[in-house]
């Protein structure tokens, strides 16, 4: 279980495949992600199999970007304690 952002960052890797648990657009949840790139700033995934979807094709092919940021407040049972996506065994 990944506890705070350095160990989601460690976690976080080339080839990484991940499924969006919830999204403020809803025809991502539920999507499934492989990661193409990932450094200390964020990382790049794609729709596996679908190289002609929207998301595989955005930033020449790397992928739609989920940028790090720390949480600057939390509020004990707030969303902010929870992982919002989970890596999938590759």
């Amino acid at each position: 279980m990944v506890k705070n952002l350095n160990q989601l960052k460690k976690t976080i890797k080339k080839g990484t495949c991940l499924e969006i648990l919830v999204h403020c657009r809803p025809e991502f949840t539920g999507q499934k992600r492989r990661v193409t790139m990932a450094n200390t700033q964020g990382f790049y995934s794609i729709v596996p199999d679908e190289p002609d979807h929207k998301v595989s094709l955005a930033n020449d092919g790397k992928g739609f970007v989920l940028w790090w940021c720390s949480v600057g407040r939390r509020i004990e049972g707030d969303a902010n304690d929870e992982l919002f996506f989970q890596p999938l065994s590759n």
